[in-house]
């Protein structure tokens, strides 16, 4: 009997006989978390630079009049609000730039400071990954979904949903990440005190605002990644083979850059959101309530009092950073993956 064709045999295996369904839940673990490290260590500074763009850019719009802080904070303010808001030591209305702003942290605080939150980061970064990527696996190896089809909704589905939980998990030190990273060098805080400080000040649930829009910012951005980067592992599938490491990671840049353009705007509105968070002087005037404005009202704000482009304002970091973000974690991933699916077979 002839030996089937490799294209022939491809278009028969469904994707929950892929690599993902033969490795082991430790093997999928250690997978997922392979580049998480690596990622965090090399994406901090682009963060910190976001962050700052637009925890400044907020702390503009609260100089510009006493009125436009009380709608954004929805508190009330002293003069040391005015003179001590969150953002860098000298604060001016300028507009910076990227550039501007790493130069600006580099010289003014210390190179080191440009990795501020990096032990945040490291902490998120591992649960993070570990759901995210094991829980889309276990997902996509439960539906019907054949590599060699162009059924794209399952990927959407199951990149959506395991997203989502993962921001549910991640939500509480995301925010306190924000927070560090979005002080000057006067106000620097450990990640103990930010959390003690808002837990105090605003109690336990506040440690999820922001959650809302981290979703509108990361579903759309997930849906939009696993789609790109299923096209082109299909491909490989039709011709008989596994992805490349260099078409994950060319795949996981283009999706993540496209991804982070379209969802920027969320990403502002989470910053503007999180940094109010146990900050002592958005509580200047006790009676006020505790911020309700919704997303909507916010990004009006945001473009009433600086223009639609005050929306994308850190574009150029997150882009940055996004970008070979997503093509290590994913190119790390299938090359692990790739690697114990063939030791496992050697050992068989």
């Amino acid at each position: 009997m002839s030996k089937m064709p490799k294209t022939a045999a491809a278009s028969t295996v469904p994707y929950n006989a892929g690599m993902a369904s033969r490795l082991s839940p430790v093997q999928q673990i250690i997978s997922a978390s392979s580049g998480a490290a690596l990622v965090s260590f090399f994406t901090t500074p682009f963060d910190v630079v976001k962050v700052r763009l637009q925890a400044h850019q907020k702390t503009t719009s609260a100089l510009s009049s006493v009125r436009g802080l009380c709608e954004l904070c929805l508190c009330g303010v002293t003069n040391a609000v005015r003179t001590e808001a969150i953002s860098l030591p000298q604060i001016s209305r300028e507009r910076y730039t990227s550039f501007q702003m790493v130069k600006t942290i580099a010289v003014g605080e210390g190179p080191r400071h440009l990795w501020r939150g990096l032990s945040a980061s490291l902490v998120m970064a591992i649960p993070a990954t570990v759901i995210y990527y094991t829980a889309y696996d276990m997902m996509m190896a439960r539906t019907s979904f054949n590599e060699n089809r162009s059924n794209l909704i399952y990927p959407i589905v199951c990149g959506s949903s395991s997203r989502s939980l993962a921001v549910l998990a991640i939500c509480p030190i995301e925010m306190i990440r924000t927070k560090m990273q979005s002080q000057a060098l006067s106000s620097h805080r450990g990640l103990k005190s930010v959390l003690k400080e808002a837990i105090q000040l605003d109690g336990v649930w506040s440690l999820w605002r922001g959650m809302v829009p981290m979703l509108w910012r990361d579903v759309p951005f997930s849906a939009i990644y696993w789609c790109s980067y299923e096209v082109m592992k299909s491909r490989a599938v039709r011709e008989g083979r596994t992805i490349s490491t260099v078409e994950a990671f060319t795949a996981g840049a283009a999706a993540g850059t496209t991804a982070a353009i379209l969802t920027n705007p969320f990403d502002v509105v989470k910053t503007y959101w999180q940094v109010e968070v146990g900050d002592r002087r958005c509580k200047a005037v006790p009676k006020h309530p505790a911020p309700t404005v919704s997303m909507g009202d916010c990004m009006g704000r945001i473009v009433n009092d600086h223009g639609v482009r005050g929306l994308f304002v850190g574009l150029a970091p997150r882009v940055s950073k996004v970008a070979p973000a997503c093509a290590i974690m994913i190119s790390s991933y299938e090359f692990c993956k790739t690697f114990f699916h063939e030791r496992n077979s050697s050992e068989r």
